[in-house]
């Protein structure tokens, strides 16, 4: 029983909220889109970001196409010392589109502990920070070079 509740507790927290309720977005079909999902201050090419807290590490890299595309991905570790609770995730964000509201609208993949859920995830994204909606989170833009290896340096 007690691994049923902390997944749902990990699933919060892997959207980097830190303790506080997420707000569940609009759907897609109650969105406007409005073309390309590439915000105008983001040049065709690879951007990366990270964040290092006390409860989470992670980073995004996104892919901004020529095309107007822009997906990536999320991926991090929970590391909850004071409830000794560890886990690593994943997600894949695909397709992303942007909305009216300036934010990117992606479909999203996400993997924790062998569990697999798909949804949809807005972001807003800049040069300089990418920051999941409706969240108390923001990563920094970084190097990619290295990334993964800030994230997750015990496989260095």
């Amino acid at each position: 029983m007690r691994t049923f509740m902390i997944l749902p507790a990990a699933m919060v927290l892997l959207a980097g909220c830190n303790g506080q309720e997420a707000q569940t977005p609009p759907s897609p079909e109650d969105m406007t889109i409005v073309g390309s999902a590439v915000p105008e201050v983001l040049q065709t090419g690879e951007y990366c970001y990270f964040r290092d807290d006390a409860e989470v590490t992670e980073g995004v890299r996104l892919i901004a196409g020529g095309d107007g595309s822009l997906s990536g991905r999320n991926y991090g570790v929970i590391h909850q010392e004071g409830e000794g609770y560890y886990s690593a995730f994943e997600i894949d964000l695909n397709g992303g589109r942007l909305t009216e509201s300036g934010l990117v609208l992606f479909n999203a993949n996400t993997r924790v502990e062998g569990d697999v859920r798909s949804g949809t995830m807005l972001w807003n994204i800049s040069e300089d920070s990418a920051a999941p909606d409706g969240l108390d989170t923001k990563l920094d833009n970084v190097a990619c070079d290295g990334l993964e290896d800030r994230v997750f340096p015990e496989n260095q």
